[in-house]
């Protein structure tokens, strides 16, 4: 269900991270450590397939004491805060949005109108169970997807790429996008250690937009830089057959070029010097 304009904006999210944050610290939470990660990995990995009810635990006849109840208990455990002592600073961005998808499940079937036209748009009317449909489970999922990539956008402009990451591996989970996978690719490159996975990622979003010259350059791009030059030259040729004129394809067909130019002499060279000591031993 797609919430009214201005009905869950970042003020009004900030007012419930600070109102938690009161409750977390008048009285800490009472879970493990362990036990607190392994809740929030699984939320995280259910983050975009849970409907508003199976979130926050509840059921249509629920009442909104049980609700509230059920939002209070689980906005304590997803609170964004958690992330650093849990170890879990990777995954800050997911947390922000499963803690923003909580409180909009609340503010949603905490009010009767929003409520029924929630269980209108999902299907799920109080003879109907909880479970929506499959087009509406894949539609919530799409436009949890589009939320994950929105806060990805984010998190990159501020150069939090470790955190874009996780946010994106769940985008890309939920719908695989080319722009999604795109993205992806871009912040595991920020890492030498992640090309592979990043290569992999571009890959995937070429797959999905084979005739973007600007994706393959881009997949060349890193596959250079991971040091495979052949594999990287056939994508920038690629990329120049869609658009002839993309800059960044001629200078890496360039760079290769030189690159080879380079490897030709410093061979030849070696193939002399050997042949010089090959013959100057050969007179012994």
């Amino acid at each position: 269900m797609k919430a009214p304009k201005g009905f869950l904006n970042e003020q009004v999210t900030r007012r419930f991270q600070d109102r938690i944050s009161e409750s977390l610290e008048r009285q800490p939470i009472d879970l493990q450590p362990g036990a607190h990660r392994e809740r929030l990995k699984a939320l995280l990995g259910g983050l975009g397939e849970l409907s508003f009810y199976q979130l926050l635990e509840v059921t249509p006849s629920s009442t909104e004491e049980d609700i509230h109840r059920a939002y209070s208990e689980l906005a304590r455990v997803v609170h964004p805060t958690h992330a650093k002592p849990l170890g879990m600073t990777n995954s800050l961005g997911a947390l922000e949005l499963l803690f923003q998808r909580a409180t909009e499940a609340y503010l949603t079937l905490n009010d009767p109108d929003r409520s029924r036209a929630y269980q209108m748009a999902t299907g799920m009317n109080r003879g109907a169970g909880l479970d929506p449909s499959p087009e509406q489970r894949r539609l919530e999922q799409v436009e949890q997807a589009g939320r994950l990539y929105r806060v990805s956008r984010g998190l990159v402009a501020e150069a939090r790429y470790h955190d874009a990451v996780q946010t994106l591996q769940q985008a890309v989970k939920l719908d695989p996008k080319a722009e999604h996978y795109s993205l992806l690719a871009e912040c595991l490159s920020h890492n030498p250690n992640w090309l592979r996975d990043s290569a992999a990622a571009y890959f995937s979003a070429v797959e999905l937009s084979p005739h973007d010259p600007e994706l393959r350059a881009a997949l060349a791009n890193v596959l250079e830089r991971a040091g495979s030059a052949s594999r990287a030259e056939e994508q920038y040729k690629s990329a120049l057959t869609l658009d002839p004129d993309l800059a960044d394809a001629q200078a890496g067909i360039a760079r290769l070029g030189a690159r080879k130019r380079e490897t030709v002499v410093e061979e030849s060279s070696a193939s002399r010097i050997g042949s010089f000591f090959r013959k100057l031993f050969s007179r012994d």
